[in-house]
């Protein structure tokens, strides 16, 4: 069986308002190359190269992106997905690097300092943060 030009986005915590208006570009940008897409959540305890991989099976993928959360995965799983993927906000350890896949991320610490110093030169005073939970490191 041939693969399609379906590229699959797995998210975590897909009621995560920060996707919405993500999955608007992912869709627009796919049609621009004539492919298409799906959307599948993944459950906070699952095993995400564990879905991937049944989902690669099942859906004959072009490519994955993972989006959201701390990823638990297998690395043995992810290399035996034989397709490209993305990790994109996604919060994993990507010191090696890994055969097909990319890594989309950003400096968290880095970047809170920034924000807060750019809203302290505008003259706010009284700056808030919203977080999850301590575990949470997405």
């Amino acid at each position: 069986m041939s693969e399609s030009n379906t590229i699959a986005l797995l998210i975590k915590g897909i009621d995560n308002q920060f996707f919405q208006g993500m999955l608007k570009i992912y869709e627009e940008e796919l049609k621009k190359i004539e492919y298409s897409f799906l959307i599948h959540a993944v459950g906070e305890d699952q095993d995400d190269a564990s879905v991937a991989l049944e989902l690669t099976k099942e859906k004959r993928l072009k490519g994955i992106i993972f989006l959201g959360g701390l990823m638990r995965y297998s690395q043995e799983k992810l290399n035996m997905l034989g397709i490209p993927y993305v990790l994109c906000t996604v919060a994993v350890n990507m010191e090696k690097p890994r055969r097909n896949s990319l890594s989309v991320s950003i400096n968290d610490e880095k970047e809170s300092y920034r924000a807060v110093d750019y809203l302290c030169k505008k003259g706010h005073k009284k700056i808030a943060i919203i977080t999850g939970k301590e575990s949470d490191y997405a």
